[in-house]
């Protein structure tokens, strides 16, 4: 499987090239309205709040966005997404311009555009399986991270030249603007597709009243679908504990390590992190050479990895160590990352596809909440270097503690174990189970 088989998929390509477009607005957007809520409060509580307006809505409706992503035509849905937001987006700029936005409307703006992220994201990961067949679903799958991992980089650089020549309302209009490229990428697969099984005509107003209607049962069917399926449950716990573990060790506790006092240098702090970057954007492009598909068990290891880069960060000092610790994590959570995805994609069928992309989305927020606030909580009273290896530890008990349970139910060596394993998709609604 090669990135050229991929790219010749003229229906990913397009789905492909609308991510770009929307990652990198969506970069955009998020600095410009930290800046917005800055300017407009001049409060550094109240300007969290944006932060806190992005994560709430895949917390309360993370998972009914799934549901519709399920029982609607997905890339109708997703050019609709896109236009409102294009919208919203587009007046937001027009205020802006004319003046300093009040601090509400700027939450409700964020607020709304992230109720579009919800019924977006889930059904875009759930169309490569669509659009792209079980060979070549590794190197999907590394492109579409290759993209994100791509914007984070070149978003803030952009991001800084901007704000030398124009104002914060221009991040909106260029956010609102790669909504409408989205939209029309999306609209040109879909008129591709449109026709065939997975991607019908655009659902009536009747259709979407009942899929409103229907979300509870969908969510029962999907939670059952799960139940069924073990290997998903252990994937989605794991999800659970590597996030609250990880998030406050990395995002905080390592600025902590390597800038213990608020006027140290952060030499050091941006070098780690631009390491992290690069070794994620290789192993992302290694991947799909290495690898044809995943396993619960590949997914465990990149977790095991990831512990470890914790660990050594949180054990050891000396900037070649702190090197090596950054490098194990960032091929642990790029690994484990693309094992996520493709297990979803291959295990669930495609009725409650979206759904696992959502459920694995709230558990990312809700992860991310608990960790800042517990982790954060302790590091008055705890040493940022002992809650990172304690966290590298727990991480790491959370991969050895099922490998022993494994061993002493089967006496089998978990390598060769058949019933953890993922089965490569077969095109039916129960593959992989």
């Amino acid at each position: 499987m090669t990135y050229r088989q991929v790219l010749r998929n003229r229906p990913f390509t397009l789905l492909a090239t609308a991510s770009l477009m929307s990652s990198l607005g969506d970069v955009l957007a998020g600095i410009g309205f930290l800046f917005a809520a800055y300017a407009a409060t001049g409060s550094t509580s109240l300007t969290t709040g944006v932060a806190v307006a992005q994560v709430l809505p895949y917390l309360l409706f993370g998972l009914v966005g799934g549901a519709l992503s399920d029982a609607l035509p997905r890339m109708p849905l997703m050019v609709g997404a896109d236009v409102v937001r294009a919208a919203v987006q587009l007046i937001t700029a027009g205020a802006c311009a004319g003046g300093m936005v009040p601090y509400p409307v700027l939450l409700v703006v964020v607020f709304v555009l992230q109720l579009g992220g919800c019924l977006f994201n889930p059904s875009s990961r759930a169309c490569v399986v669509e659009f792209v067949g079980p060979e070549n679903r590794v190197a999907a799958n590394s492109t579409l991270s290759l993209i994100s991992s791509l914007t984070l980089i070149v978003g803030p650089l952009l991001a800084t030249a901007l704000l030398r020549v124009t104002s914060v309302a221009a991040f909106m209009a260029l956010d609102g603007l790669s909504y409408v490229l989205s939209a029309v990428l999306l609209a040109t697969a879909a008129r591709s597709t449109r026709g065939t099984a997975a991607h019908p005509a655009p659902a009536k107003a009747s259709d979407v009243v009942d899929a409103v209607r229907n979300v509870p049962a969908r969510m029962r069917m999907f939670f059952g679908e799960v139940r069924r399926r073990p290997q998903l449950g252990g994937l989605l716990l794991s999800t659970l504990v590597t996030i609250v573990c990880s998030t406050w060790a990395w995002r905080v506790g390592f600025l902590f390590k390597t800038s213990p006092a608020p006027d140290s240098g952060k030499d050091t702090y941006m070098q780690m992190l631009t390491l992290f970057s690069a070794t994620g954007l290789v192993v992302g492009l290694l991947l799909p050479v290495l690898f044809s598909s995943f396993t619960l068990w590949h997914y465990r290891g990149a977790v095991g990895c990831w512990a470890a880069g914790l660990t050594v960060l949180g054990l050891t000092d000396g900037y070649l160590l702190t090197a090596v610790g950054v490098l194990l994590l960032g091929v642990g959570i790029t690994t484990a990352a693309q094992a996520r995805m493709f297990m979803l994609q291959s295990s669930l069928p495609p009725h409650v596809m979206g759904q696992g992309f959502s459920a694995a989305a709230v558990l990312l927020y809700a992860g991310d909440a608990f960790s800042l606030t517990v982790f954060g909580g302790l590091s008055d009273s705890v040493s940022a270097t002992t809650l990172m290896a304690a966290a590298g530890i727990l991480m790491a008990a959370s991969v050895l503690l099922p490998l022993l349970l494994h061993v002493c139910r089967s006496g089998a060596r978990p390598a060769l174990a058949a019933d953890d394993r993922v089965a490569a998709p077969t095109g039916r609604s129960e593959a992989g189970a």
